[in-house]
């Protein structure tokens, strides 16, 4: 047996160590961008996100380094963080989709976050799929 032929038959129980690790749960949106303008208020309604995932998650902020930025009058932080998903379901998400964190079994603090996915993670023999996120939150 090749080592290849080896890390494909070990592949599934390397996922679903990973994904045992994936105690929270979140929701990926895609925004349409097809908004429609109300006369009446002055301003475009959005149509409803496209729900490109939801299921199980794992958070994973490894190097905590906020950016700081000043926009708008208001200061603002922006940090890299990882969202892990599961290998098979997640093909769909996309850089420009918007992850939010639906439960957390360990910690409170990370419901209903929503983070911006910068860029993709594939890989042959990934056991997850490790999406950078940019988390922005506006400095009191």
């Amino acid at each position: 047996m090749s080592l290849a032929d080896a890390i494909a038959a070990t592949l599934p129980e390397l996922r679903a160590h990973a994904e045992s690790m994936m105690v929270d749960t979140c929701t990926v949106e895609r925004l349409t961008g097809n908004g429609v303008w109300n006369p009446s208020t002055g301003l475009y309604t959005d149509d409803a996100p496209t729900v490109i995932y939801s299921g199980p998650c794992r958070v994973r902020n490894m190097l905590p380094n906020p950016q700081q930025a000043d926009a708008g009058e208001a200061a603002w932080s922006s940090d890299l963080v990882y969202v892990h998903l599961p290998v098979a379901g997640s093909e769909g998400v996309s850089d420009g989709d918007v992850v939010r964190i639906t439960s957390a079994a360990n910690d409170a603090a990370l419901v209903d976050l929503e983070l911006a996915v910068t860029g993709l993670h594939v890989q042959t023999n990934a056991t997850a799929r490790r999406l950078p996120c940019r988390l922005v939150t506006r400095d009191a």
